[in-house]
């Protein structure tokens, strides 16, 4: 009998871990996920981001604005441009600043996990839910989440 416990504990594990892989929601792999808008609350700061397919440049392109609200002040606006990538990664993710004079900071993008391409081992994942959406910047072994936002209705 005791034999027949130890046989079945395998199984159940087994068994667990696939029904938690059947519940979980599957992970985003484009961009179209990103589409609409999103809301984090950090305390006394409220940063909103709303995606949308890009009206000009490359192909395939978004168009990410964000606002980061303070207690008081004028809200700071950010704007990202998320572009098919090239060989080092299927996306690229920077930071366009409205008047910018000089190249905007950019970064090899992921829809799940990232990897180092040589000497470079700074990028950014992006794991878009149908209600969540999480942006992860990732240097060398550490990583920072750099929004943590959920589903919002846009106005």
């Amino acid at each position: 009998m005791a034999g027949a416990k130890r046989a079945r504990a395998p199984l159940l594990v087994a068994l667990a871990a696939l029904a938690a892989c059947a519940t979980a929601p599957p992970a985003a792999t484009d961009a179209s996920a990103l589409r609409g808008c999103w809301i984090e609350r950090r305390g006394d700061t409220t940063i909103t981001q709303r995606w949308f397919p890009a009206r000009d440049g490359v192909a395939g392109a978004w168009q990410g604005d964000e606002l980061t609200y303070f207690q008081k002040g004028d809200p700071d606006p950010v704007r990202w441009r998320l572009a098919p990538g090239g060989d080092a990664a299927p996306w690229s993710m920077c930071m366009v600043e409205l008047n910018m004079m000089t190249s905007p900071p950019c970064w090899r993008a992921f829809f799940g996990p990232g990897a180092p391409d040589g000497d470079n081992a700074q990028w950014v994942e992006i794991d878009a839910q149908p209600d969540a959406l999480k942006i992860t910047y990732v240097t060398g072994e550490n990583r920072a989440v750099t929004y943590d936002g959920r589903r919002d209705g846009c106005d």
